[in-house]
């Protein structure tokens, strides 16, 4: 089976695989990998991890929360053993809430035979926590799965589980019916196979899901945040970006302009840079811009094609116009819808 590539130690899979791997493992009558490891910001695969885990484990899973648990707390936990249990899980969640969570590696490699921890780290660990991710990698490869789980961006993604969640529940949907809930919640996986699951039983006997069932159940309940418009601008998803901007000026409270600003700043001056380089290969980029790996690379090469240098120049300079003038320092009456659609509209420009 492919997986992702990692740096050293144990192999990077997507959920998918990481499922179909387990699996596997359970179906054989196996053990468990001793560690298990969820990383990202899409919660649907995780519940299916979940529920698998719970499926076959039934009674002899625990469940702890990070913000309610300690490290001694969790170590303790997954160090007890029992006469009458052979197997058992441990699901630790909110991961990243826990204080001093390195000091849990040196005991992850020698964990009671027969007991499993799988943490759930909400947000991208690699990132945002690089030197306990390369510990994890350091763990045992024949005993540690490690799976990466990136926001769902690909509408190809979302119709598939909004086709499987239908067919679990002995249902069709039509493409106009998900194209619908697609527009209503977005790419949240989660959120799609809710309401899929709450359409499946208004469409019980039928058993088809209609569009007009799908106007009658579902709210508008998609939401966006600062990375999906700063994502669609890169890209210059003209129609995406705009409908993004005008939703937040809706509730700027929850969308502060100064991080937009401090975002986009970030971004386009590693642009910058990037347009002046002879070599613009995503792995000589990830190198002069002191990027993790190539991948987090391709945005900008992408972007590249999509920008001109004076472009880029003429972008920077508003967006500290636009810092100046969110400090007041410069004179002007300027508000959020302004200040936020002067740059949408230069930078899709």
């Amino acid at each position: 089976m492919t997986k992702l590539n990692a740096p050293q130690g144990s192999s990077l899979y997507t959920p998918s695989q990481a499922i179909s791997t387990l699996k596997g493992i359970l179906n054989e009558k196996n053990c468990l990998p001793a560690v298990i490891l969820y990383s990202g910001e899409e919660q649907y695969y995780f519940k299916q991890l979940e529920q698998l885990i719970i499926k076959h484990y039934g009674e002899n899973v625990v469940t702890l929360y990070g913000n309610e648990s300690s490290y001694s707390d969790i170590a303790l936990e997954i160090q007890s053993t029992s006469l009458f249990v052979q197997q058992r899980a441990v699901i630790l969640k909110e991961a990243e809430a826990v204080k001093d969570l390195d000091k849990l590696i040196p005991t992850l490699s020698r964990l009671p035979q027969g007991t499993s921890l799988i943490l759930a780290y909400q947000g991208n660990m690699a990132f945002n926590a690089k030197k306990l991710f390369a510990s994890f990698q350091t763990l045992p490869s024949d005993q540690t799965i490690i799976i990466v789980s990136p926001r769902i961006t690909s509408k190809r993604t979302i119709l598939s589980i909004i086709n499987q969640t239908a067919k679990a529940h002995d249902v069709t949907i039509t493409a106009e019916a998900a194209e619908k809930l697609i527009e209503r919640v977005g790419f949240d996986g989660v959120t799609s196979a809710k309401e899929v699951a709450k359409l499946a039983v208004l469409a019980s006997d039928s058993g088809q899901i209609e569009a007009n069932m799908v106007d009658f159940i579902v709210g508008v309940s998609i939401q966006y945040s600062v990375d999906d418009l700063c994502q669609a601008l890169y890209k210059k998803q003209r129609r995406e970006a705009l409908t993004i901007a005008q939703y937040m000026t809706k509730d700027p409270a929850n969308y502060p302009l100064p991080l937009i600003v401090a975002t986009l700043y970030g971004f386009f001056s590693n642009l910058m840079v990037a347009s002046y380089q002879k070599d613009r290969s995503e792995k000589a980029l990830a190198s002069v811009l002191n990027l993790k790996n190539a991948y987090q690379a391709k945005r900008y090469s992408d972007a590249l094609w999509l920008f001109k240098a004076m472009q880029i120049f003429y972008i920077i300079h508003e967006l500290r116009l636009a810092d100046a003038r969110l400090k007041g320092a410069e004179d002007g009456d300027y508000d959020y819808e302004g200040i936020l659609f002067n740059l949408v509209y230069l930078i899709l420009a």
